[in-house]
């Protein structure tokens, strides 16, 4: 924190906004920080240069360039769409309701409503497939690339677009060859014997893939971009036998020419062109040999034969998804039509715990009865071997999405032992990422951050590769941070935000610091707050009972809120069947289910104020209730409201949900995230963008301390897809991060400057034209020692 610190001192006092805090860490004497400056040309400013506080940024000025008519045409039109977009997912609902109703009043027999829930069982998915494709190719035909203002009416049929390519559910064809046959569908051009392991796309009509090439799991081919008050469209032209990593960011009009190749975590920035042959790695990508698995001999293609297979078990974990919820449907129907009131209720209050349980043992009995181990080595994507592993990896994704609340408690562990992890005592584990379970072993103490990403899939040449990560006692893996397989992690060491290991080792050294990605070394800070071990590391058995009440809570209460929300929604449904004509209902039902949504959100907000009050600055220790009760909060809004916001990100409702939840959020902004923590400290200015993935890091953990802060986004500002900016920090007007970028605690943004990487540095600075004096390096040098 010092160092982004003393940078933001530099930029603000000084005028040397060119400078970032990776130039700091690289040159760690003062001396040879002032030499560095002077030979990237650096002067001093007696007065830096201040833009004009009242010139409009370019989001405003995007924003004024929209009619007023057409600004409230595309909100008047984005209302009707998620009108329409409820209707579609509520209308099972209302179906399954109508069909119990007329099983009871002996309108239809039982056999009857049989063959019609199990015809409809059948056909909703794709239906909803076929739907999101229709409405794309319906409302905006093929995406052009250009730079359309935000609230726009080309800005709104993009939206819609985006919007109900949810129904698709495209997730399920990652790393299948049903990806491919979705995203020609969907417009974009996929060449042969292609392996796609994400569904982040929205242009497709401008995304070209060509034969042989392999995308890795969470990379981003958006597409599109919002900054500047603008939405830009662009190119990605990916050629034939080319490969990109896992967690990668693809900007606009960017090529990789043949057998080009994209390492893990690593940004493509807009109008990069990779050459043939060459590989690229980092935040900032530098030339490096990427390895990549060879191809298997005499391995066969069967696309067609294994997409039916992989589509044949999308349907099987549909039938494991309701199996998983038998007790729940038992519970709460016993509670429906059974005459004792008292036992009624204690059915539906054990129904949710019944079905974690349920669950947690049904996933376990398939992955030892039917999935059986899962080792390291080499899978061929066209084989039985892989298709196991395939369904293996689509069922932990399922158990991280329906289970999140589990996630950072002291049960997680638990569930990753059964599963054949090794972890080691007091290990706290959040939201991981890509990991197999057999693969991973954790020594005692360590720390694994939210969404981090541990070993994970490499495939290329038609073969999935699988190695183990070993990570040491006493670890931390930082949030989003990426342990590639065959990573061996020292004990005591750190893997920073967003950060990966040193590329050029397997073998981490213990008691070492590393930050960005490629990691590099830092020095080990000093610690300004102290709490006793008692407190961090070894709790006595009174505070591991109380968090262990506290995490059944965190686990719990989400899923009781998303009960009451369905059961809202069927009792509003029966009654509606009973007094109105179907056809009334089913006009009724879309606006019921967003003023359910937003009421669901609501008592969130007020949970959240009931437990937690108002966010400010703070540290407190892993082993205290503020942390418990905070996740309890943070299990609520991940599970209900998070997901009820979703639908409305890219529109002005999102804002006033936000505000309830405590955020300050100001006029039009763009918002496509609901990654947010301590939403008190969070501050967006007017004309903001805040893209895909984006995360507003109000709070880290150091050393098992939670320290929480104020960050700032100030007016017209733009933070990229899977960027993270850090508390204490402040992005100022008209001010730019890029995609896969982390803005460090501490550190202010110049005004009007673009910064990008892991840390963050300036875009295109350009050094003075003049030599710079010994003198004025003495000067620098003098300068840098008073801040």
């Amino acid at each position: 924190m010092l160092a982004a610190q003393v940078m933001t001192e530099l930029r603000t006092k000084h005028g040397l906004t060119g400078v970032s805090v990776r130039d700091l860490y690289k040159h760690r004497t003062i001396r040879a920080f002032a030499q560095h400056l002077a030979a990237e040309g650096a002067v001093l400013a007696d007065t830096p240069a201040e833009p004009d506080a009242d010139a409009r940024t370019p989001s405003q000025r995007a924003f004024e360039s929209v009619p007023r008519w057409e600004r409230w045409t595309t909100v008047a039109i984005q209302t009707f769409a998620l009108l329409i977009y409820e209707a579609i997912l509520i209308a099972p609902v209302g179906f399954f309701v109508w069909l119990v109703l007329s099983v009871l009043d002996h309108s239809l027999s039982m056999d009857t409503a049989f063959l019609l829930g199990t015809t409809a069982g059948f056909a909703i998915w794709p239906a909803m497939l076929f739907i999101s494709v229709a409405v794309k190719w319906l409302v905006v035909g093929r995406f052009k690339p250009g730079a359309y203002p935000v609230w726009s009416l080309y800005y709104c049929r993009w939206w819609i677009a985006n919007l109900f390519q949810r129904l698709s559910w495209s997730h399920m064809f990652e790393g299948s060859p049903l990806m491919s046959f979705y995203m020609r569908a969907m417009g974009a051009r996929v060449g042969r014997n292609t392996s796609i392991s994400t569904s982040i796309c929205s242009a497709f009509d401008l995304v070209s893939i060509g034969d042989d090439v392999a995308i890795g799991p969470e990379t981003h081919i958006s597409g599109y971009r919002v900054e500047d008050g603008l939405l830009k469209l662009g190119r990605i032209d990916i050629g034939h036998d080319c490969f990109v990593g896992m967690h990668c960011a693809i900007g606009l009009d960017t090529v990789m020419k043949p057998a080009a190749r994209l390492d893990d975590m690593s940004h493509l920035a807009d109008g990069v062109t990779v050459a043939a042959g060459e590989g690229m790695r980092g935040a900032l990508p530098t030339p490096t040999i990427v390895p990549v698995p060879a191809p298997e001999p005499r391995a066969k293609r069967r696309p067609i034969l294994f997409g039916i297979v992989h589509l044949l078990l999308i349907y099987a974990m549909g039938y494991f998804l309701i199996l998983t919820g038998l007790p729940a449907i038992a519970l709460v129907a016993y509670a429906l039509f059974g005459s004792d009131v008292y036992v009624g209720v204690a059915a539906v209050v054990l129904a949710v715990p019944a079905s974690v349980l349920w669950y947690v043992a049904c996933l376990v009995a398939i992955k030892k009865l039917f999935i059986g181990k899962i080792e390291a080595g080499r899978y061929p994507l066209h084989s039985a071997r892989y298709v196991r592993l395939w369904f293996y990896r689509y069922l932990l994704a399922n158990t991280r999405q329906l289970l999140m609340p589990i996630y950072s408690t002291l049960f997680v562990p638990h569930l990753y032992r059964l599963l054949g992890a090794r972890i080691g005592k007091r290990a706290e584990m959040s939201t991981v990422n890509q990991v197999i379970p057999e693969l991973m072993e954790v020594g005692d103490g360590s720390f694994l951050a939210d969404e981090c990403l541990i070993g994970g899939i490499r495939i290329f040449n038609g073969v999935a590769e699988l190695k183990p990560v070993k990570i040491g006692q006493r670890s931390f893996i930082g949030n989003s941070a990426l342990v590639r397989g065959g990573v061996m992690i020292g004990d005591e060491t750190l893997i920073g935000v967003m950060s990966t290991p040193p590329a050029d080792t397997d073998v981490v050294p213990e008691n070492s610091q590393w930050l960005g990605a490629p990691g590099f070394p830092l020095p080990r800070p000093q610690t300004d707050i102290v709490f006793d071990e008692s407190r961090t590391f070894n709790p006595n058995p009174k505070l591991e009972r109380l968090r262990m009440m506290i995490d059944v809570v965190r686990i719990t209460l989400p899923a009781y809120l998303s009960t009451a929300v369905l059961g809202a929604m069927m009792a509003l449904s029966a009654v509606g069947f009973q007094i109105m004509p179907w056809w009334a209902v089913l006009l009724a039902l879309p606006l019921i289910a967003n003023l359910v949504a937003a009421f669901s959100i609501l008592v969130v907000a007020a949970i959240k104020h009931a437990v937690m009050g108002t966010f400010t600055p703070s540290s407190h220790p892993l082993w205290s209730p503020f942390v418990w009760l905070n996740d309890v909060v943070n299990g609520v809004f991940e599970g209900v409201a998070a997901l009820a916001m979703s639908p409305f990100m890219g529109t002005p409702f999102i804002a006033p949900f936000l505000r309830a939840m405590g955020c300050r959020v100001g006029k039009w902004c763009f918002i496509d995230t609901t990654l947010f923590t301590e939403y008190d400290l969070v501050e967006i200015g007017d004309y903001a963008a805040l893209n895909l993935g984006s995360t507003m890091q109000t709070h880290l953990f150091e050393d098992r301390v939670m320290k929480s802060d104020v960050l700032k986004i100030g007016e017209g500002c733009a933070v990229g897809n899977m960027a993270i900016v850090l508390y204490s920090t402040e992005m100022q007007r008209g001010s730019s991060l890029g995609a896969l970028s982390v803005l460090m605690k501490g550190e202010t943004l110049p005004p009007m400057s673009r910064w990008r990487g892991i840390p963050s540095e300036q875009v295109n600075r350009v050094p003075a034209k003049t030599p710079t004096s010994p003198a004025d390096t003495e000067a620098l040098a003098k300068m840098v020692a008073a801040q």
